[in-house]
């Protein structure tokens, strides 16, 4: 069972996306933010970086577009991780897997949302 996620934060930078055999990738990193006061009266923001994935049939350029570095996002997805070697050193980096129709936008400087058409694709097995 994989863990699902329901998440909501700022776009880090604009959108990549690249095709790959049969199907298609937008990949994107966003912040979340949590805001408090400590026990000293203080106000604290703690800021955390995340990685998306939307795999999808085909791209749309549109959709795309409208991911552009401080667009807010709503995503739900499962939490998956990718592994790496860096040297002599393996990592292991986790990343949200966004299935189609589970992603909303609020594009830099508009206030209406944009949702990802839903589409029934798979991510593409290893």
């Amino acid at each position: 069972m994989k863990a699902t996620v329901f998440t909501t934060g700022r776009l880090g930078q604009d959108a990549v996306s690249k095709t790959l055999t049969n199907t298609g990738v937008i990949e994107f990193s966003f912040a979340t933010s949590n805001r408090y006061t400590n026990k000293d009266g203080e106000k604290v923001e703690d800021t955390d970086w995340h990685n998306a994935k939307i795999y999808v049939k085909e791209i749309n350029d549109s959709f795309v577009g409208l991911l552009k570095k401080g667009a807010t996002v709503t995503l739900q997805g499962s939490l998956e991780y990718d592994e790496y070697e860096k040297g002599e050193v393996k990592i292991k980096a986790a990343y949200i897997n966004v299935r189609p129709g589970n992603i909303q936008i609020v594009p830099v400087g508009n206030k209406d949302t944009a949702e990802l058409p839903a589409e029934e694709t798979e991510e593409p097995k290893n």
